[in-house]
């Protein structure tokens, strides 16, 4: 039997929402309490999400996004610092291991991960393609990197592409 999913689009939450959001969807997947989830975000003030293992004085200007209203939080998932503004939107998987196709490696579970991203935007005519490790590159160069943690039985995929809406 195939897993239920449900698509969640959280609307615009400011960062403390967001990254809260993340843990407990999460917990709540490992404790297998909901049903595997594709989650939208957006965020309102601008934010900057500093990745899990980032020093936060040495990835951030302090000063600028205190003077320019730009909230600064942590992410539950590793990978670099990244902006998102009202006009940009991510996109999560949070789902039980068992409902994802067997993988060998992270790298190869990426690559799983970002099938139908690289697939959909060939249908509209971009010329994507993977980049091991984890990114998706367009003539050389990356546009969409990624992120993702699990908690038991349960894992977390994020893509934080900054798509323009």
């Amino acid at each position: 039997m195939r897993p239920k999913w449900r698509f969640l689009d959280t609307g615009l939450r400011n960062t403390a929402e967001n990254m809260a959001l993340d843990d407990v969807i999460l917990e709540c997947k490992a404790r297998n309490l909901i049903s595997n989830t594709v989650r939208l975000l957006r965020f309102r003030p601008p934010a900057v999400l500093v990745g899990y293992h980032q020093n936060v004085e040495q990835e951030v200007r302090l000063d600028y996004v205190k003077e320019k209203g730009i909230d600064v939080n942590r992410r539950i998932t590793g990978r670099g610092a990244i902006y998102f503004d009202e006009t940009s939107i991510g996109w999560e998987i949070i789902a039980s291991k068992d409902s994802i196709p067997p993988y060998n490696s992270i790298e190869e579970l990426f690559e799983i991960m970002y099938r139908g991203t690289v697939k959909a935007l060939r249908k509209l005519g971009v010329n994507a393609s993977f980049r091991p490790k984890n990114d998706i590159e367009v003539n050389g160069r990356k546009i969409s990197g990624t992120g993702g943690t699990e908690r038991e039985n349960a894992i977390l995929f994020q893509r934080y592409v900054t798509c323009r809406l």
